[in-house]
C-alpha cells in the first residue's frame, strides 16, 4: 500500500556488532537524508535482527525475498564489502538487493595494523626507529600475504558440464577496495581504532548501498576533492576508491546525487566527466584510457599525488636522515613504488590521446602548457626523484663503510626497478642518472 512504500524498501541486517550498528544505520540514514529532496521520500527502511531472533533462519542472502544486508560470520568470499543485486534484465529495475561484510576479517586486521603502528610509535619516541621500521614492514608484509591468500579464493558453479555459472562474489567490478588495495599506511596521528573504523565502516555500507541504488565505481571522485582531509570532501563520489587515509572521510558526493537524479528521475546531469569506471581505468599498456580514472590515487591533484608517494619511497630507501643503513628494501616499497611510478607513467603515454580531456593537471605550478610537452615533464619528474643530487650526500653521511655500501646498493636496486616498470614507456637510458 501507499504508506509502506513511503517507509521505503526494507533491508534486515543480521550479525553486525553492537559498536558498529551506528556506522551502520548512518549509512542507510545518509542516503535517506540526501535522496529526500530528490525522490521526495524515504528510500530505505531497516531493522536489526538480534541473534537469538527465529527469523534468522528466515533471512538469508540471496533470497530475493528479502534485502538483507549480513556480517558474514563465515569470511570465505574474497572481498571486504559486497553489495549484489537481482534486476529485471530488461528495465534495470532492481528486485532485491544484498550487502555482504566480512565483518570479522577485516576487524582482524586493523586491529593487527593498529596494533602494530601504536608499538611502532612508541619505539620511535624511545629512539628505535630502525626497530620500528622493522615492526612496520614486517606486519605490512604479514597482512599483504593474508589478503593474497583470501583473494586467492575461486568458486565454481556449473550445471552438468556446459553450463557455468557467474559467480558474482569473484566479479572486480563489485569489490570492495579493501581487497583491491594494500596501501597500509599508518593510520592518521590521534586516530584511534574506534573512531578510524565507525568512519570506515560507514564508507563501506553507504559505497555498497550505492551498488544496490544502481551505481557503478566511480575513479574520477577524488578529482573533486578538497584540500586537506575533511568529512565528505575527498572525493565528490561515495563510490570512489580511497587509500586508508582518505576513506573514512568519505560520504555521498555531488556527483552520486547527480547519478541518482539522472536514473531516478529522469534530470540530465549537469557534468558529462565527472565519471570513469572498472573498463576506463589506465594503464600503460592502453594509452586511449585518461591517466585522470584509476584507482590508485587521492586528492585533487592525482599527478602531485603520485610523485609524493615517489618521493616518500625514496626516502625511505636511503633512510634520509639517518646516520644508519636502511631498514627498507625494493621488496618491501614494491607496491608504494607501481603506484607511483605507473601513475606517473600512464601520464606520460596517454597524455597525446587523453590529455584534452583531462581536467585536474594543467595550470598547476610548473606543469607544461601542452600535451606535447607532458612526456618530458614527467620524465624530468621521474629523474628528479630518481636521481636527486642530495641523495649522494645522504649515503656520504652514513655512519660506517657497510651502512654506506647497503645504501647505495637499496638504491641502485630502486632504480633497476623504477626502469623496470617504466620500460618502454621513455627512450632506452632516459632513467639513467649520469653519475
Amino acid at each position: 500500500d501507499a504508506r509502506k512504500k513511503d517507509e521505503g524498501v526494507k533491508y534486515y541486517i543480521k550479525n553486525v556488532p553492537l559498536e558498529y550498528q551506528p556506522s551502520f544505520a548512518g549509512s542507510f540514514d545518509e542516503w535517506n537524508e540526501k535522496l529526500l529532496p530528490i525522490v521526495g521520500k524515504k528510500v530505505f527502511n531497516y531493522e536489526f535482527i538480534p541473534p537469538n531472533d527465529p527469523r534468522n533462519q528466515l533471512l538469508v542472502a540471496g533470497d530475493i525475498r528479502y534485502n538483507i544486508l549480513e556480517w558474514d560470520l563465515v569470511n570465505k568470499a574474497p572481498y571486504g564489502g559486497f553489495g549484489p543485486s537481482v534486476a529485471n534484465q530488461y528495465t534495470g529495475e532492481t528486485f532485491s538487493a544484498n550487502v555482504l561484510v566480512q565483518g570479522p576479517t577485516i576487524i582482524e586486521l586493523y586491529k593487527h595494523w593498529f596494533k602494530a603502528t601504536e608499538d611502532a610509535r612508541h619505539l620511535r619516541e624511545d629512539g628505535r626507529g630502525d626497530e620500528a621500521v622493522s615492526l612496520i614492514t614486517n606486519v605490512k608484509n604479514k597482512i599483504r600475504s593474508r589478503i593474497a591468500s583470501l583473494k586467492a579464493r575461486k568458486f565454481f558453479l556449473r550445471l552438468n558440464k556446459d553450463l557455468e555459472f557467474v559467480i558474482r562474489s569473484d566479479q572486480p567490478s563489485l569489490e570492495d577496495p579493501l581487497f583491491q588495495r594494500d596501501d597500509f599506511e599508518e593510520p592518521p596521528a590521534g586516530m584511534s581504532f574506534e573512531v578510524y573504523m565507525a568512519g570506515y565502516f560507514h564508507d563501506m555500507v553507504t559505497h555498497e548501498l550505492g551498488h544496490n541504488l544502481g551505481l557503478r565505481h566511480n575513479f574520477r571522485g577524488n578529482l573533486g576533492a578538497a584540500d586537506g582531509l575533511e568529512f565528505g570532501k575527498v572525493s565528490r563520489s561515495i563510490m570512489e576508491y580511497l587509500g586508508k587515509g582518505f576513506r573514512h572521510l568519505d560520504r555521498v558526493g555531488e556527483y552520486d546525487l547527480m547519478a541518482i537524479s539522472f536514473g531516478y528521475t529522469g534530470k540530465q546531469p549537469e557534468h558529462s566527466d565527472w565519471f570513469c569506471t572498472d573498463e576506463d581505468v589506465s594503464g600503460l599498456t592502453d594509452p586511449a584510457k585518461s591517466a585522470e580514472c584509476t584507482r590508485d590515487d587521492a586528492t585533487n591533484d592525482p599527478f602531485g599525488f603520485f610523485e609524493a608517494k615517489l618521493a616518500r619511497a625514496v626516502d625511505l630507501i636511503v633512510a634520509r636522515d639517518k646516520s644508519t643503513a636502511p631498514e627498507w628494501k625494493v621488496d618491501d616499497l614494491k607496491h608504494e613504488m607501481s603506484v607511483s611510478l605507473l601513475g606517473m607513467g600512464t601520464y606520460a603515454e596517454s597524455a597525446e590521446k587523453t590529455g584534452d580531456s583531462w581536467t585536474n593537471f594543467f595550470n598547476k605550478g610548473d606543469r607544461p602548457k601542452s600535451v606535447s610537452d607532458v612526456k618530458a615533464y614527467t620524465l624530468s619528474k621521474v629523474k628528479a626523484r630518481l636521481c636527486d643530487p642530495s641523495l649522494i650526500q645522504v649515503i656520504a653521511q652514513k655512519e660506517t663503510a657497510d651502512s654506506r655500501l647497503k645504501t647505495q646498493q637499496n638504491l641502485d636496486a630502486f632504480r633497476a626497478e623504477a626502469n623496470t616498470l617504466l620500460n618502454g614507456v621513455f627512450y632506452a637510458g632516459a632513467l639513467d642518472c649520469g653519475f
